[in-house]
């Protein structure tokens, strides 16, 4: 894909709007979270902790159980890591070329049967 040339007004638009290295997108941070709100929530803590405990321990679903056992666990036990499988397909220079010469032949009424051929210098292509 090529690359879009910018004008010189966008350029220095960009310039003009961009962040300054180094400072915040929101200068004035979070807002703080009211005292009524903060006593609230303080006044309802031990009763949540209840019901996440009877959750755990009672409940029916396995995974309200897993749920609430996580809400206990989390502050203290750190993640395991995980094993992650990927499964990576490389496609060769000389494919994605011959690919497009294909695909432009095509194009132009003018279908053909190429085949890559495997050689040791990845840039040369041959074609029966």
């Amino acid at each position: 894909m090529a690359e879009r040339k910018l004008s010189d007004a966008q350029k220095a638009a960009l310039k003009r709007n961009a962040f300054a290295k180094g400072v915040s997108g929101n200068p004035k941070g979070r807002p703080p979270v009211p005292d009524e709100i903060k006593e609230a929530l303080q006044a309802k803590t031990l009763e949540a902790v209840q019901v996440a405990y009877d959750l755990m321990m009672n409940s029916t679903n396995e995974m309200v159980r897993l749920k609430a056992t996580d809400m206990f666990l989390a502050p203290f036990v750190s993640k395991a890591a995980q094993k992650v499988d990927v499964d990576v397909q490389v496609t060769h220079m000389a494919d994605i070329l011959a690919d497009a010469a294909r695909a432009r032949k095509a194009l132009q009424g003018q279908i053909i049967d190429a085949e890559v051929i495997e050689v040791n210098d990845p840039l040369r292509v041959e074609a029966k």
